[in-house]
């Protein structure tokens, strides 16, 4: 294996190297190949007598045309003698010997062509297998990689799911063992705020799964979107009443949307985009900090919305920003800390934005207080819409 590999590589090296060559110079290289060949034998035949030399164009051009340089060169041989021979011999009628010897010579070079062609087709299948067989390698290596980052999402995601799960499902199970087994010793205050945190870990356990379930929709893309214009004030406000009669009244939670604003889009995609973006801001702010939703129309061209959410929490450190819109992505700070969440969040955002041909990004210093901005575009209503 070892020879013939390296007799191989040798056979590649000056000939593989010809035929890369761009056509201008290859058709240079073979014509005045033939062309100073064929002139030096003409000059030379009264004393030398040989066509040997006859087989280095015919190598050159059927190792670089193939067939068609060969037939080329023997059509142009043939026609040199032919006319040479005539005028030298005075005529086309040659002496039998003379005539089988060119003929001979003719049918040698053209059987040394076909060998040279048949060497070259060799070469070629040689150099297509090797390619098919490196291209087959790289996919394999490319479905490796690609099963391997997908066993580490699936793996990052159980841990995700595992850790989000536990903490909820505890203090559900904590509340109602309390309840059950210690009812007789708390007033119905008590039980009622005993009850409104189990409430919450539900809401948290079903925002969870609410999230997985969208993640696998989005892979299906079994539900078609039913674009309308929409006024994004009021899927707005009806996003920040639900929020609030979920538990969370204390905080403060700002509108500065334009009623007459539309965009064009699906309503129930608009709808869980900014109930994630604000359950976001909501989570990583502290209670006595606002939240503030706003939206303002382009006079750009391309006539887009951009629908904001802000909020005054620690902010996202810059290196860590392009991490957020990725599948199952947490930053390292909120594995760490008391903040919940699937990883899935921002990153059906963006699909869903994208979907309704638009995009979302963050703008965040990562100075803690200033917070984050994370904002989102949709097309304006449609041009024919009228009020």
């Amino acid at each position: 294996m070892g020879v013939n590999g390296k007799g191989m590589r040798q056979l590649n090296t000056w000939p593989r190297a010809l035929l890369k060559l761009p056509l201008a110079i290859r058709l240079v290289i073979v014509g005045g190949t033939i062309f100073f060949v064929l002139l030096f034998y003409v000059l030379s035949f009264s004393t030398v007598r040989n066509g040997n030399i006859l087989a280095i164009p015919v190598m050159l051009a059927a190792w670089v045309f193939k067939r068609k340089g060969l037939f080329i060169f023997i059509g142009v041989a043939l026609s040199l003698l032919l006319f040479y021979q005539s005028i030298r011999l005075g005529g086309l009628l040659w002496p039998l010997p003379y005539a089988l010897s060119v003929i001979g010579g003719l049918i040698l070079l053209t059987i040394f062509g076909f060998v040279i062609i048949a060497l070259r087709d060799l070469l070629d299948a040689e150099e297509d297998a090797r390619l098919k067989a490196q291209q087959a390698e790289q996919q394999t290596a490319i479905a490796y990689e690609q099963q391997r980052q997908l066993n580490e999402l699936k793996n990052q995601f159980i841990l995700n799911v595992n850790h989000e799960l536990r903490s909820p499902l505890t203090v559900l199970s904590g509340y109602l063992s309390l309840l059950l087994d210690k009812q007789k010793y708390f007033d119905q205050e008590a039980q009622e705020r005993y009850l409104k945190s189990a409430m919450r870990s539900c809401i948290e356990l079903q925002a969870l799964t609410n999230d997985v379930l969208d993640a696998l929709m989005l892979s299906n893309e079994e539900e078609p979107l039913q674009m309308e214009d929409i006024p994004v004030a009021s899927v707005a406000r009806e996003v920040v009443e639900h929020f609030v009669s979920s538990g969370d009244q204390q905080r403060r939670i700002y509108l500065t949307i334009s009623d007459d604003i539309i965009v064009r889009g699906d309503t129930r995609c608009i709808r869980h985009v900014l109930r994630n973006l604000l359950s976001n801001a909501c989570k990583y702010s502290p209670q006595d900090k606002p939240v503030t939703i706003s939206a303002q129309a382009s006079a750009s061209p391309d006539s887009q919305v951009c629908i904001s959410v802000k909020d005054e929490g620690p902010g996202i450190p810059p290196d860590q920003v392009h991490l957020l819109f990725g599948q199952f992505v947490r930053l390292k700070r909120d594995l760490a800390g008391s903040v919940r969440g699937s990883g899935l969040g921002l990153y059906i955002s963006k699909n869903l934005v994208e979907v309704m041909n638009g995009r979302i990004w963050v703008e965040s210093a990562g100075i803690a207080g200033e917070g984050s901005l994370f904002c989102f575009t949709l097309p304006l209503r449609s041009q024919n819409t009228h009020t």
